[in-house]
């Protein structure tokens, strides 16, 4: 049986208790799972694991054939339920991050024929490199009107929506998805969809907020020359 990846559907789920499917020493697979394994730039969630008014440690996540094994810094009781518990600030704001670069990548593809050729997650700020089909173009880049571009769609209320498809009916979202989806593992069969409104289209198994106006405001965001076609982008959420 495979497990429930809840957090594919209910980002804001922080709290949950479900039951263990398997056990090998500090090695554990849930029935269902709230904790992010980590991947497509967002770190694993900081997460602990209760059972029997112990806490557990969640140390690592790894996504093995179709089950996510993670490692504890403890052994669980195979037969008694757990809570799973993730730390609600580092998750909101990866959540925000993920959706801004979602955002980000969506307006750069717009206005300058952008790609994304990597982004990242960290603790305090997330960062994305764009990359620009001629030097050019890279040359029309002015941060000051792309920043106000971002900040017009955080201003609005744009609905981010999820949805799983087959990956045989991938072929009916080709034309809007950005994503390659070659590039995903073929051993994943359900692809995920993640929609801002009629802005951007993208594969996605990351977290994400329910609208571009629940993502801060309060923002630094700089840009820096990664070479003649390269920016890259960094962006930082103020407490």
């Amino acid at each position: 049986m495979l497990e429930k990846l809840l957090y594919l559907e209910q980002s804001d789920l922080t709290e949950f208790r479900t039951n263990i499917k398997k056990v090998n020493g500090n090695l554990v697979e849930f029935e269902n799972t709230i904790i992010y394994p980590g991947g497509g730039g967002q770190p694993m969630d900081h997460a602990n694991i209760i059972q029997n008014n112990k806490e557990f440690s969640v140390l690592e996540a790894k996504q093995e054939q179709s089950t996510i094994v993670y490692t504890l810094d403890g052994q669980l009781d195979p037969l008694k339920s757990v809570i799973q518990k993730i730390n609600k600030i580092d998750r909101k704001q990866k959540t925000q991050y993920h959706t801004l670069l979602h955002v980000i990548a969506a307006v750069a593809s717009q206005k300058y024929a952008c790609k994304v050729s990597s982004s990242k997650i960290y603790d305090d700020h997330a960062r994305i490199e764009l990359l620009f089909p001629t030097s050019t173009k890279k040359n029309e880049f002015d941060k000051n009107i792309f920043w106000s571009a971002i900040q017009k769609v955080l201003s609005s209320n744009h609905p981010v929506t999820k949805k799983i498809i087959s990956r045989e009916n991938i072929g009916n979202e080709n034309s809007k998805v950005r994503t390659v989806v070659s590039l995903i593992p073929k051993e994943i069969e359900m692809i995920r969809i993640v929609t801002i409104d009629d802005l951007d289209t993208e594969a996605c198994a990351g977290t994400h907020v329910s609208n571009t106006n629940k993502i801060s405001k309060n923002l630094i965001f700089t840009t820096q020359s990664k070479g003649s076609k390269k920016i890259r982008v960094k962006i930082e959420i103020i407490s």
